[in-house]
């Protein structure tokens, strides 16, 4: 949760100054000069900005877990299409052909026990658990496909024009023949 997010974090530069200066007068009944006010903004500065993101960043955090994250649930996961899914496919035990592509309606999913790997534990939800699932599915399945915008031929030409580049002087002009040394 949020517990360990303290509130003047949050909150501007500005008004974080104004809040140690009146925290900092309370705390000592006297009135502080400026100066010394001055040497303390460098020290609160440099803790406002080593705290202030981290703050904003799990608070957004939690309303995503919150809002968003709970709304993922095993049923849903099952009937994502292109996936294979240990449990939702054992009403197909007999059946050898299972590809990828088979497509498992909501109430068989509904009727799924939920694997023991997606089960919350003390540091991941169950909804961060599917979550995580589907991205490294994912990921493993992207090594496999083809990069369409690799071209050996292309690669081979562009390192040629480069080295045939390199090897003319710059002042040289177009007619001259390459000179392998580098003085020219």
């Amino acid at each position: 949760l949020l517990s360990h997010v303290q509130f003047e974090f949050l909150v501007s530069k500005d008004d974080y100054f104004i809040y140690k200066q009146n925290e900092l007068s309370n705390l000592l009944d006297v009135t502080i000069s400026s100066s010394k006010i001055e040497s303390y903004k460098e020290i609160w500065g440099i803790n406002w900005s080593r705290n202030h993101l981290t703050s904003w960043i799990d608070c957004i955090y939690q309303c995503i877990k919150v809002f968003v994250l709970q709304r993922i649930t095993y049923s849903d996961y099952c009937v994502i299409p292109g996936m294979l899914h240990i449990n939702t496919l054992e009403h197909k035990k007999n059946d050898k052909t299972i590809t990828k592509n088979d497509k498992i309606d909501k109430n068989t999913a509904k009727k799924n026990k939920i694997p023991n790997q997606f089960v919350g534990s003390n540091i991941y939800t169950t909804s961060e658990l599917l979550l995580l699932s589907w991205i490294s599915y994912h990921i493993q399945h992207s090594f496999h496909l083809k990069d369409e915008g690799y071209n050996v031929s292309n690669v081979s030409n562009t390192a040629n024009t480069f080295s045939s580049n390199s090897t003319n002087s710059p002042t040289s002009n177009t007619n001259s023949k390459p000179t392998n040394n580098l003085y020219g």
